[in-house]
């Protein structure tokens, strides 16, 4: 009995850690001055690259603690309407913990501005994986409404789609 009401309470624990991505990371989507999504190239074929075909740096997402604007493929602000259908989509309950592939090579970007500050989610849609600022490091989503998404505010989400 004791064991059975144990496993009652550690499951509607962990099911509530589960259920929604947590309210301050929603109110940081909500307070954001802007909002925008971006596409880009893969960091990894442009980290491996011979030196004398690369035009500029061979940073990340990031460089030198700002946005890499030389990787840019797309750049969307959302509108209000786009914002809010956006929270509809990082609010969905989670009902099983998110699956995770190991490829991780991102293509994509969330990009949260609020005077000046800058909070990102880096996505992989191919596996399922992200990563983000410390402040949004306890997102956790459904990718595959995420991607749909994506491509709704005109966004490519297959790899090879934009080159």
């Amino acid at each position: 009995m004791k064991q059975s009401f144990f496993i009652i309470v550690l499951c509607s624990v962990f099911s509530s850690l589960l259920s929604q991505t947590p309210k301050s990371i929603l109110q940081k989507f909500k307070q954001a001055d802007s909002i925008v999504v971006i596409s880009h190239i893969s960091i990894w074929e442009r980290i491996n690259l011979p030196p004398d075909s690369i035009k500029g740096d061979r940073c990340g997402l990031f460089c030198n603690g700002t946005l890499n604007k030389s990787i840019l493929l797309q750049r969307k602000q959302l509108t209000f309407e786009q914002r809010k259908n956006l929270l509809k989509v990082i609010s969905q309950p989670i009902t099983a913990p998110p699956v995770e592939g190991g490829c991780f090579d991102p293509h994509h970007a969330l990009l949260l501005y609020k005077k000046g500050d800058l909070s990102y989610i880096h996505i992989c849609f191919s596996c399922g994986s992200s990563v983000a600022s410390k402040d949004l490091s306890a997102t956790f989503f459904y990718y595959d409404p995420l991607k749909k998404f994506f491509k709704s505010v005109g966004l490519n989400t297959e790899l090879g789609q934009h080159r």
